[in-house]
């Protein structure tokens, strides 16, 4: 055996980032082929699943572990073996999870429906309610084929069950299940906090580890809408050099959804984009991201976000106005999306860490809808007009608001309340947000009675009476979430 003692830190992420990268694919409907997934899982580490897929890879077995089941449940497995002649040079020795895995996946190719031996690997891979796995990986020298790579995953609760589909066609609709959505990956599900001991969901591991990360505070969330409210004005005002004043400029405001997704990817400590499908929100066709970063030897308490968005803004200088070049995104892109006419929602993220005795913090701001749309220039060159059923912000005289927009954050806790019809009572009432949601929708018998093209579906779920209310509501919220239906067109 030249290599073995079990899977990195590292490769234990890719391995998870693989896994659920492709299974999100698979579940958003994004794979040409297959149908999109209400119950895809977002899979985890396991420790046990780990230790028997390493003793496995440990014995150079080319044949599948008969052996592997736990006492939890039953367990699948894909493996795979590569062979060269070539003494292996420095680091060719280590895994190449992201191949391994992306050849697994490539069965995808010949599958139609129902589990075969063709596509097992496949099958297993995007099983909808495995949601843990654990691998291990060898290298050794065999005489006959020379130097060789044993890969071994193992999966729990089993997938490629004869007779049944891999995963339930659909839409995402995870609460139908009894688990919620994914903090990290759009479109699949976590069993939230009944992870068994042993599983986990790995961050990036840095060396030292992180110091905060917490979502930030009140009057610093204030602060960052302020700052950006601010450039944005100047914008408006034609005040900013070489840049042209504009029209339809939007009022921005604080959004809790694209904060919670902008402080999960701080978690992992790196100054890099998320993948845009991460960022996937309903209510937006895209997210857009600004990042900043600072390190020093020091420790420093600050949490200077207005340094960073100062110095996205003054990223204009770079900046012809005109339609946005992709080449030009690297040195002026945090700029055109601070500059984005249409982005009006905001949401922050902040993580303090250490690795190597370097302090880092790392600043990361999502913006709903995105901007940086390629070819075309951030905003409308103009008089400081609002049109297109905007009007003018009562806060920034030269910005313009929605009128169903949201109040600017005051920072108190208040409890969202409502008051129902006064021939009933006039006393406040905690609504649930399935309430409100059905509040929002235009009369039932609108629905049902209507021609329009986009109303069917929901008409169709008000009269399956053999549901309840509660999936009633997750299905119509999900046929909005997923397919931005308008009630009214």
């Amino acid at each position: 055996m030249m290599k073995t003692g079990g899977i990195s830190c590292q490769d234990k992420q890719t391995i998870l980032d693989e896994h659920n990268r492709l299974r999100q694919l698979v579940a958003l409907g994004q794979i040409h082929g297959q149908p999109g997934a209400e119950n895809m899982m977002e899979m985890v580490w396991d420790d046990e699943l780990a230790a028997t897929a390493q003793q496995w890879a440990d014995s150079c077995a080319e044949s599948h572990d008969t052996s592997r089941h736990v006492r939890r449940f039953a367990v699948g497995q894909n493996i795979a073996t590569t062979w060269t002649t070539k003494p292996p040079g420095p680091y060719e020795a280590d895994p190449n999870w992201r191949r391994q895995i992306a050849g697994w996946f490539s069965e995808v190719q010949y599958y139609r429906s129902g589990f075969s031996r063709a596509t097992g690997h496949y099958t297993q891979l995007v099983w909808g309610n495995t949601y843990m796995v654990g691998c291990g990986f060898s290298f050794y020298y065999d005489p006959a084929r020379g130097y060789t790579k044993n890969y071994v995953c193992n999966y729990g609760p089993s997938g490629n069950l004869l007779g049944y589909r891999a995963y339930q066609f659909g839409h995402p609709s995870c609460n139908i299940y009894g688990m919620t959505y994914s903090n990290k990956y759009a479109g699949l599900c976590s069993k939230g906090g009944y992870y068994h001991l042993g599983a986990l969901s790995l961050s990036n591991c840095p060396e030292e580890g992180i110091i905060e990360s917490n979502e930030i505070d009140c009057d610093l969330k204030r602060e960052i809408v302020a700052t950006h409210n601010e450039f944005r004005q100047k914008i408006a005002q034609g005040l900013v050099p070489n840049q042209p004043p504009a029209v339809n400029m939007q009022e921005m405001y604080w959004d809790d959804e694209l904060a919670r997704r902008a402080q999960q990817w701080s978690h992992y400590c790196t100054f890099s984009h998320s993948n845009p499908i991460n960022r996937f929100d309903g209510r937006f066709n895209e997210v857009g991201e600004n990042l900043g970063q600072t390190k020093s030897k020091i420790l420093s308490q600050k949490k200077d976000f207005n340094k960073h968005i100062i110095k996205w803004f003054n990223e204009h200088e770079k900046f012809n106005y005109g339609p946005i070049v992709k080449s030009n995104l690297s040195i002026s892109g945090h700029y055109t999306q601070l500059a984005s006419a249409n982005t009006y929602m905001i949401g922050c993220g902040f993580s303090r860490f250490r690795i190597n005795n370097i302090y880092y913090r790392l600043y990361i701001c999502h913006y709903g809808p995105s901007g940086n749309k390629i070819d075309e220039p951030p905003y409308e060159a103009g008089n400081r007009d609002c049109k297109d059923e905007l009007e003018p912000s009562k806060l920034y005289p030269n910005l313009c608001t929605r009128r169903d927009s949201p109040s600017q954050l005051n920072c108190l806790t208040v409890n969202i309340t409502t008051t129902v019809k006064p021939e009933i009572t006039t006393t406040p009432q905690r609504i649930s947000t399935g309430q409100r949601f059905l509040d929002l929708l235009p009369d039932n018998r609108d629905i049902i009675n209507s021609e329009c093209k986009h109303c069917k579906p929901f008409a169709d779920i008000l009269r399956d009476d053999k549901i309840t209310n509660n999936i009633r509501i997750e299905k119509m919220f999900n046929l909005i979430l997923f397919n931005s239906w308008k009630l009214h067109e």
